[in-house]
């Protein structure tokens, strides 16, 4: 994917994508060449609609998300098994963030979830839903 597809996907500008990329690990940590544009791939999609989804929820300044960049962009692209309830779980004071699917969590924190931000990823890369997820278990044939 390429820096208009970001944007397209998240209603963004170019501007507010090169803000995140300088100031969020790991794309802030990352040489780049001139003339040369940067590439991303769906995970990186997923990030970026993951800190667009809590900036405006939550209203998290920059500077927070620069501290915990790295541990979302890990955490949102770690190998797991799917789930519909899955949340994740910030614990600004010791940087850490993990995915829960409980609300048994021990720990102060933000907990957030990501079900706005899978929609949207899938909605734009034009993911079929499962069977389940069709109403009445039907899909319309043409």
């Amino acid at each position: 994917m390429k820096t208009k597809d970001i944007c397209e996907a998240l209603n963004i500008k170019r501007h507010q994508l090169r803000a995140w990329t300088d100031a969020l690990a790991p794309y802030s940590k990352q040489t780049t060449h001139a003339r040369s544009a940067r590439r991303f791939d769906t995970g990186d999609l997923l990030f970026f609609a993951t800190v667009q989804h809590i900036e405006k929820k939550f209203g998290l300044s920059i500077s927070v998300f620069a501290k915990l960049s790295q541990c979302i962009y890990d955490t949102v692209r770690s190998p797991r098994t799917i789930n519909d309830h899955e949340r994740i779980f910030l614990d600004i004071n010791s940087q850490r963030c993990f995915i829960t699917d409980t609300l048994d969590i021990d720990a102060e924190g933000i907990l957030i979830d990501i079900a706005p931000v899978k929609k949207l990823v899938s909605g734009f890369l034009e993911l079929t839903p499962t069977q389940e997820q069709i109403h009445f278990g039907l899909a319309k044939v043409s």
